[in-house]
C-alpha cells in the first residue's frame, strides 16, 4: 500500500460513522478515476461486504476533505440507501487532518 493509500485509510479509520458501523478490512485507491473499493464488515452481518465509492478532495479554509459522492455495496438495498442520503444531504465528508491532509494535496 503506498503513501497515498495510507493517508486516506488513516482518514477512513478516524471516521466515526465508519466505526459506528464496522471494521475496515481493506482499502483499494484508483486515483485516475477517484475511486476507492473498500471491504468493510459490518456489524450483524455474517462477513465483510465490498463497497465502492467516488471521490474528489477539496480544500476549504486550509482544511483538506475527501467528498465521497457516489457510493455502491454489493447489496443494491444498501446502495440505495446510501445515495439516497447523499441524494438529500450532498457528499460525505471526511477531513483529512494534518499529514493526512499534506500528502492527499500531493498525491491525490
Amino acid at each position: 500500500m503506498g503513501i497515498r493509500d495510507e493517508a486516506l485509510k488513516i482518514a477512513l479509520k478516524q471516521n466515526k460513522t465508519l466505526q459506528k458501523l464496522g471494521t475496515l478490512h481493506s482499502l483499494k485507491i484508483d486515483t485516475d478515476s477517484r475511486k476507492i473499493e473498500l471491504l468493510i464488515g459490518l456489524k450483524g452481518e455474517p462477513s465483510p461486504l465490498q463497497f465502492e465509492a467516488f471521490y474528489d478532495i477539496v480544500t476549504e479554509q486550509n482544511h483538506t476533505f475527501a467528498h465521497f459522492y457516489k457510493i455502491t455495496s454489493e447489496k443494491e438495498w444498501i446502495s440505495e440507501i446510501i445515495n439516497l442520503w447523499l441524494e438529500n444531504n450532498g457528499p460525505i465528508r471526511q477531513e483529512l487532518p494534518g499529514f493526512a491532509g499534506g500528502l492527499a494535496k500531493l498525491f491525490f
